[in-house]
């Protein structure tokens, strides 16, 4: 009888570590085949792999790193956001995740989170020239041109034929004055003005 029982015990335990090895494989496929499609373009499948890994083990950080990135490949940014804030959260620091996050802050127009995702990015890699770069228009889009400047030159520091960075250089060189446009103190003005004030509509 006990050695029934063990023969039992053992192909149980068997049995156990074979379907964990078999899970494991398939979580890795779906995984690797996601990362595969979304290199070559093809979105939706990507999303689908990504999806798939998450169903058979929902707390892989590199599928919903990678299924975030899709989104946002695909414009669905908001998405792309929530998965993107999920990850960077649980997976030890990485540049390049939080710059993936930063672009999405910037598509959606949320400057304050763009700042913060880039300015993690470029604490823990100053050395990528893209993120002194995307910090630089969110600078400029506040407002901050000297701050703009400054990522503009550290870009170029990195990469002196950066292309990109030199334009955008030269325009914010030209830009004397520039402050956040207060619309609600426009429309204020608006509706209080004189109409019959010649001198103001010129002005205006």
């Amino acid at each position: 009888l006990s050695v029934i029982i063990i023969v039992s015990l053992v192909g149980g335990i068997g049995g156990f570590f074979w379907f964990r090895q078999r899970k494991n494989f398939l979580v890795l496929t779906h995984y690797n085949n996601g990362v595969s499609y979304l290199e070559t373009g093809e979105y939706p499948k990507a999303v689908e792999e990504f999806r798939m890994a998450l169903k058979r083990q929902n707390n892989l950080l590199d599928a919903q790193y990678g299924l975030g990135l899709t989104y946002i490949k695909q414009q669905r940014y908001h998405e792309g956001i929530e998965m993107l804030n999920t990850a960077v959260k649980e997976m030890p620091p990485n540049a390049i995740a939080y710059y993936n996050l930063g672009r999405g802050y910037i598509n959606v127009g949320n400057l304050d989170e763009a700042r913060r995702a880039l300015e993690n990015a470029v604490n823990i890699n100053p050395k990528i020239k893209e993120i002194h770069f995307n910090l630089a228009r969110v600078f400029q889009e506040k407002g901050n041109i000297e701050q703009a400047k400054r990522h503009c030159q550290n870009a170029l520091k990195l990469d002196s034929n950066y292309i990109k960075a030199k334009e955008y250089l030269d325009y914010l060189s030209e830009i004397r004055y520039m402050r956040p446009v207060n619309l609600a103190a426009i429309r204020q003005a608006l509706m209080n003005f004189d109409q019959n004030d010649t001198e103001f509509m010129v002005k205006l």
